[in-house]
């Protein structure tokens, strides 16, 4: 999924809340806006898109009002959370083709279009978060039969 394209929402989001916080900024305070320098004393608020999973943003005063722009923003978390659905579907269903073979060949033979991502011939593979699992499960009293026929 790394190699397919996203286009970053929060940016988008953050964008359109400091044009829109700076155009409603009276003239005076853009001037000291507009000076790096004295940027950091002014005050602002937090605007949000609840349930887009874009983060909250500061505005650049305490008196902005988002109902400017809320259409803008809600389109922007409508498409966010269609781009994530998306990427959640499709996620599932590689995972649900490739569950339903057991060896790489298989899985080649089902997916050739993604060859670059399967493992080469005679490449040994690490798992190192296999060997966590085995270790905790065993911290949990878990025997594997075979080393447990083994020793006794």
């Amino acid at each position: 999924m790394n190699d397919v394209p996203t286009e970053d929402f929060q940016t988008q989001f953050e964008k359109l809340v400091h044009k829109e916080s700076y155009k409603q900024l009276p003239e005076q305070i853009k001037k000291i806006y507009d000076n790096p320098e004295l940027r950091k004393y002014l005050g602002g608020s937090t605007v949000r898109c609840f349930n887009s999973g874009l983060g909250s943003i500061r505005t650049l005063n305490s008196e902005f009002d988002e109902s400017k722009i809320r259409i803008s923003m809600d389109a922007i978390a409508q498409r966010n959370n269609i781009q994530k659905e998306d990427r959640r579907r499709i996620k599932n269903q590689i995972l649900i083709a490739l569950d339903s073979v057991s060896t790489i060949k298989a899985a080649r033979d089902l997916m050739p279009e993604f060859d670059k991502y399967f493992p080469k011939p005679n490449q040994v593979m690490k798992y190192p978060i296999a060997n966590n699992i085995v270790s905790d499960l065993k911290s949990m009293g878990w025997t594997d039969r075979k080393t447990a026929k083994k020793e006794s």
